[in-house]
């Protein structure tokens, strides 16, 4: 062994940058015998990615992305240098770059592990932890191929109810990361898988497809491990459409991006997961997914209140969401903190079962150590929120041509529920922040059933979090705290006047000019701001209509119009009233040509200009 290993003169146990763990694992270790380890160095991560205003959030994403990827390769120079010339032809080892957290994972024997903790003292040397699927990830029920139950989870969380109002997940994108995804289900395939070059990564073996491994998106797990079907199942929650039916997932219009991390026999590293989520943030920069969920953890028992046994992973994730992705993990079935989801940045999930309010027994639990987690003001609970995992129906891998369903339990099934929800409030909020609306989310959030107690718990605590999700009830709130930058309809009364003003969004676009009709005529014209209409001595006019009528760059550019209110006349107006919009006149010009309601462009008024003017809007009242 030449090269690195001369290099070595001090004892194997001396520290160099190996964590203890790796320091007993060399003591103990055969000198031939092959280990995983993660190298990384020190200043690695995000760089700012806030670069100007007018830049959109994904377009900062991958040039903050390029930057991380450039300067690891720079500190990395050296150390893969070393390991081509240690490694050579030796098909037992192997390095690849995890620049996401400016490291790199090395698999090798005991002897050049050593060797190089003494070429780079300056570089941390942790184990490569494996991960695992939460236990019982899939309920021993035999699949159908017809749905196994009412679809109450949908209902819990109040999915549906975002339907109604027009908010299905359009323009969001979510990636699951998990045991790769069964492209051929018909209610996770067509419109809901993006497809393309950039919307599959299989880094779990080798083969000629993206990422060296299967080239299209398939779940083929095997053997005793049975972990096949898992990630198809998550997706299933997350995007699943209505080819049976209703919609299985929680945002049927989202699209959806695959990354499988876990072989056929369910073996995975903490090195797949950064190799996967890098692989996110390296697509073109309208191409980064919104969400990214992780049904999965660190197979450690220490991982949820040890949160520095993988500060790679650590890093990663914090890269992650510092580019405006939100990240959801299961909180675990075996009442215990885990990791990823242990990590503030991440929005941990737990499971309730049918009685919607009950926390189930098993559920992974708090306290989690993480900096950032805890109860208190400013602190955020372990886990942030439950939703539904006990027997939700999802999709099943498909036989023969035939999709199939499977009853779904666990906290990997309660995950996707929070990744379909930050999707249906993402279509309403297109221009929201994750903070905000997971802030929104958390609000809303209802209060639980203590099973210890029998109690409703609404309090924070480390079992329930802020409560089971709501996201009904997290539009309102969004509603509320973004009423200055999302387009609406303020009305009052003074007098004979009827105010109507328009608060119009600060963040970009020309200035936009407004008109108010009434019954389709014309009564008053604007800048943005506040307009007075003379409504005549009350009781007299009380069944007239009166819109607002916002020109130039409202939505999609100059020459689209947007509808932004109906004022419709009723005794008493109240100060503070906000009316509904006018969906009906939208919705009664569809087929037609009108260009008042062409709100896209495309030269008829069709779904996608509803759509389109329910997302301006922010939130739909009827009138």
């Amino acid at each position: 062994m030449a090269g690195l290993i001369g290099l070595l003169t001090p004892a194997i146990g001396s520290a160099y940058g190996l964590d203890a763990e790796v320091r007993q694992l060399l003591k103990s270790s055969p000198s031939r015998q092959v280990h995983q380890v993660i190298m990384s160095f020190s200043g690695g991560g995000i760089p700012t990615p806030l670069l100007a205003p007018h830049i959109s959030r994904k377009a900062q994403a991958k040039a903050a992305a390029v930057t991380m990827k450039y300067l690891a390769k720079a500190r990395q120079h050296s150390l893969v240098a070393a390991l081509e010339q240690q490694i050579g032809t030796d098909a037992s080892m192997a390095y690849r770059s995890l620049w996401i957290a400016d490291a790199v994972g090395v698999r090798a024997d005991a002897q050049t592990i050593a060797a190089l903790a003494a070429a780079f003292p300056e570089a941390q040397i942790s184990i490569d932890s494996p991960l695992q699927m939460p236990v019982t990830p899939l309920a021993a029920t035999p699949g159908d191929n017809t749905p196994l139950n009412s679809l109450w989870n949908l209902d819990a969380i109040t999915a549906r109810d975002m339907w109604t109002l027009g908010y299905r997940g359009a323009g969001s994108v979510i990636a699951v990361v998990d045991s790769g995804v069964d492209v051929q289900h018909a209610d996770i395939a067509a419109a809901a898988y993006r497809g393309g070059t950039n919307s599959w990564c299989d880094i779990s073996g080798t083969g000629a497809g993206p990422c060296n491994g299967l080239a299209f998106p398939a779940d083929p797990g095997t053997g005793t491990s049975a972990v096949g079907g898992h990630g198809t199942a998550v997706m299933g929650l997350a995007v699943g459409g209505d080819t049976g039916g209703d919609p299985i997932g929680v945002a049927p219009d989202a699209q959806w991006v695959g990354v499988r991390i876990f072989d056929n026999e369910g073996n995975a590293n903490v090195s797949d997961a950064l190799a996967g989520l890098q692989w996110l943030i390296d697509l073109p920069a309208n191409q980064i997914p919104d969400v990214v969920n992780m049904s999965w953890e660190v197979a450690d028992v220490n991982a949820g209140t040890s949160c520095n046994l993988q500060p790679q992973l650590e890093t990663a994730i914090q890269s992650l969401r510092s580019l405006e992705i939100f990240l959801v993990a299961s909180s675990g079935n075996d009442t215990i903190a885990h990791l990823p989801a242990g990590y503030v940045e991440v929005f941990a999930v737990g499971a309730t079962n049918q009685n919607n309010t009950v926390l189930v027994s098993t559920s992974g639990q708090g306290p989690s150590t993480c900096p950032g987690r805890g109860v208190g003001l400013g602190a955020k609970p372990y886990p942030n929120a439950v939703a539904p995992g006990d027997a939700v129906t999802s999709a099943d891998l498909t036989s023969a041509g035939q999709s199939f369903y499977i009853s779904f339990n666990g906290t990997s099934a309660s995950a996707p529920h929070a990744a379909g929800a930050f999707a249906l409030l993402r279509s309403a909020f297109p221009n929201a922040t994750v903070t905000e609306i997971q802030s929104a989310m958390e609000i809303a959030a209802v209060g639980t059933i203590d099973p210890a107690t029998s109690m409703l718990d609404n309090t924070v605590n480390e079992r329930h979090g802020f409560g089971l999700l709501d996201t009904r009830a997290a539009l309102d709130q969004l509603l509320l705290t973004k009423v200055a930058k999302v387009a609406g309809v303020h009305v009052a009364k003074t007098g004979a006047d009827l105010t109507v003003s328009w608060i119009a969004a600060p963040d970009t676009g020309p200035a936009v000019t407004y008109t108010v009709q009434r019954n389709g005529v014309n009564v008053a014209t604007a800048l943005a701001g506040t307009s007075f209409v003379d409504t005549g001595a009350a009781g007299t006019n009380d069944g007239d209509t009166y819109t607002v009528l916002a020109v130039a760059g409202a939505i999609t550019g100059p020459a689209s119009r947007a509808l932004l209110g109906n004022v419709n006349r009723k005794e008493p107006t109240t100060e503070g009233r906000v009316d509904g919009f006018d969906l009906v006149s939208v919705l009664g010009a569809v087929g037609t040509t009108n260009p008042d309601y062409d709100l896209n462009g495309d030269g008829s008024v069709n779904a996608q200009d509803v759509t389109l003017l329910k997302a301006q809007m922010g939130a739909v009242v009827t009138p």
